[in-house]
């Protein structure tokens, strides 16, 4: 994948042993001791599946999402999250600098649509 300032790099679980890179800690230091280089990575995309939309995504992400923001990072894109973000989490979002401009929600329609996953598997095999 490209994107607007390089190649943009896709890891999968089994790259968990090889990750380089910048990284942002998660806020949460049992989740950094998990995930690759210490925290999410800063130079790619990242997708979180869960068994349930009434997982905790939204406790995993919000601390490090608005340090991205309030950093000034670069756009933050969330595609169809799996459920409304709490008022606390908007607020922390808004409130730092430019939040609203930076922070795009892209929801899905109720067609049947191949999430991130299935465009990883799509660039992976050259699939149209």
């Amino acid at each position: 994948m490209e994107g607007a300032s390089g190649p943009l790099a896709i890891w999968r679980g089994q790259d968990l042993a090889h990750r380089s890179g910048r990284v942002l800690a998660s806020g949460h230091a049992a989740l950094d001791a998990e995930l690759p280089g210490g925290g999410w990575p800063l130079d790619g995309m990242v997708e979180l599946l869960q068994a349930s939309p009434q997982g905790p995504f939204w406790q995993l992400v919000l601390p490090a999402l608005a340090e991205a923001v309030k950093a000034g990072r670069g756009p933050v894109v969330l595609v169809a999250p799996p459920h409304a973000q709490p008022a606390v989490g908007r607020h922390a979002l808004r409130g730092q600098g430019g939040g609203k401009r930076r922070v795009r929600r892209c929801h899905q329609d109720h067609r049947p649509a191949p999430g991130l996953h299935g465009f990883g598997q799509g660039r992976q095999h050259q699939l149209p």
